[in-house]
């Protein structure tokens, strides 16, 4: 369950290290902020089977409050994309909904799916902006005359546990592939002298298509997270999942997981017929 410090950020539960094969089903968010105040104008989601890895549900929301309300949406990328979405309302990609509708709609995947795990890419930060979009605490005062919620343990979406895919995406990106790969490609490393290790450059690695772009759109954003769910999975020759820990301290923590054999005619045939077809 996350908490709230003194500065109304998002601080995740107690490390844990849990079994996806006793675990039902988790929901992966993927959320398309605004301005600096982190607030949500698309909000998208895939319920997964944890065991197997299927997918069970997806969601594709604008948020209307946020969406309608002009002063929200300062920033420039954010103002770029907005022209896009009304022909994605209209084409039903994405349906138009209230803070309020988006509490509720949560609020019943949870009752219907018995939701076990929260999973993002940068788990912090989603949540983070989740909370943000649903409260009216400090400078949001300004956008909204009331919250929705106004403690966390209002929503069930807070009392899980918490996935980094980031972190369980490691062992690819610590993987002798991976880093062959990098190199042989002629990535230039990071300020600090690392492999950039984002959705885009996982997928381009998984997909073998070095043309690869991420498109920051919802559904299509947690199509690659959802391959890499996959994959990371596939090379963790175990169903141990850490949860609760996010970034780097999470990758650090990590013990080294005895990794499936990338030769294996059961791992290429999921490479070929699944990953690359992603």
């Amino acid at each position: 369950m996350v908490k709230l410090n003194d500065k109304n950020v998002i601080e995740l539960g107690t490390p844990k290290v849990i079994s996806r094969g006793r675990c039902k089903y988790g929901v992966f968010i993927d959320t398309e902020t605004c301005n600096m105040d982190k607030m949500i104008f698309d909000f998208s989601g895939k319920v997964i089977n944890l065991k197997t890895g299927a997918i069970k549900e997806e969601f594709s929301f604008v948020i209307e409050d946020t969406y309608k309300t002009r002063n929200i949406i300062t920033g420039q990328f954010s103002r770029k994309k907005r022209k896009d979405y009304p022909k994605l309302l209209k084409n039903g990609s994405y349906k138009m909904i209230t803070r309020q509708e988006l509490v509720d709609f949560l609020q019943k995947l949870f009752t219907t799916y018995k939701i076990d795990v929260v999973g993002a890419f940068n788990i912090a930060f989603d949540l983070q902006a989740l909370y943000n979009t649903l409260t009216y605490t400090n400078n949001r005062m300004k956008y909204f005359k009331k919250p929705i919620i106004q403690e966390l343990e209002e929503l069930e979406f807070f009392k899980v546990d918490m996935l980094d895919l980031w972190a369980f995406a490691s062992i690819i990106f610590h993987s002798k592939e991976y880093k062959a790969w990098y190199i042989q490609k002629g990535y230039k490393l990071t300020p600090k002298g690392c492999m950039k290790t984002g959705v885009e450059m996982l997928c381009r690695f998984l997909k073998e298509n070095t043309f690869f772009k991420e498109l920051h759109k919802g559904q299509a954003d947690l199509d690659n997270e959802h391959l890499i769910f996959i994959a990371s999975c596939l090379m963790r020759n175990n169903k141990k999942m850490l949860v609760n820990v996010s970034g780097l301290k999470a990758v650090s923590t990590l013990a080294k997981p005895q990794r499936a054999k990338t030769n294996s005619k059961t791992y290429q045939m999921f490479i070929k017929q699944t990953l690359v077809s992603c």
